[in-house]
């Protein structure tokens, strides 16, 4: 059998609360994101798997997550889908909070679990309707989906370090949301990932998930579950861009 041609591999994680799974902790691309369709859209945690030489995708996401959260990052704010860059703005950082961070990495890299390997198509047309002068002929991308359920005291220190710091993110911006504020505000996601949210917050329970804002024309497959190994997935899929 033919492998599937895609462009390349990545994994994330889909961070919530516990006892709320409408709670939920992620990133936000700014407005300086080349793909214009995107900007201002939620993102997981997590990145490509080119960026290291990771054996697997939970090595990737683990590696990714470590290499992104950090408390030195550009402070942020969010208000209802909209950001207001700070350049320059550093709050101070003590120990105690680093080893908070220190702490809140740990658990998430502990606790990540498969939630479905999904090929994310997103189509050079889909790209072209939100900029006309768009140069990128579209993606085909095959993402690892991780879920992490974090504990009420663990999610209160992410809470009280995301109000102290603004931004936990050296390569984008965090936030802690809901599903109701993504719903009111129509508050939409990057590439393929409102599609792989909406299933998580439907196999959670919440049924109001299929009111999501969907971009049109995304296409979004689950394939199967996280395999061990790039090698494996060499198997399956002609992957263009990889180590």
């Amino acid at each position: 059998m033919a492998r599937r041609v895609i462009e390349s591999i990545t994994s994330v994680g889909i961070i919530y609360r516990a006892t709320n799974p409408a709670e939920i902790f992620l990133e936000a691309k700014d407005d300086g994101l080349p793909v214009k369709l995107f900007r201002r859209g939620l993102c997981p945690i997590g990145g490509n798997w080119i960026g290291g030489s990771d054996r697997g995708p939970l090595n990737t996401f683990r590696r990714e997550l470590e290499e992104e959260l950090t408390l030195d990052a550009l402070s942020v704010s969010w208000l209802r889908g909209s950001f207001s860059l700070m350049p320059g703005r550093r709050v101070p950082v003590g120990d105690s909070a680093r080893a908070l961070l220190t702490e809140v990495k740990r658990v998430i890299k502990q606790d990540a679990v498969p939630f479905g390997d999904c090929l994310n198509v997103t189509p050079k047309a889909v790209l072209d309707r939100a900029d006309p002068d768009n140069q990128e002929d579209g993606f085909a991308t095959l993402t690892t989906y991780w879920a992490i359920p974090i504990g009420n005291t663990l999610w209160a220190t992410l809470v009280g370090l995301q109000a102290e710091f603004g931004n936990l993110s050296n390569e984008s911006i965090t936030l802690i949301t809901s599903l109701d504020e993504i719903l009111d505000n129509k508050i939409r996601f990057a590439y393929a990932h409102d599609r792989a949210y909406q299933r998580f917050f439907l196999a959670m329970g919440l049924a109001r998930a299929r009111q999501m804002t969907l971009i049109e024309g995304i296409e979004h497959e689950l394939v199967g579950t996280s395999l061990p190994t790039y090698d494996d997935y060499l198997e399956r899929f002609d992957v263009a861009r990889r180590p």
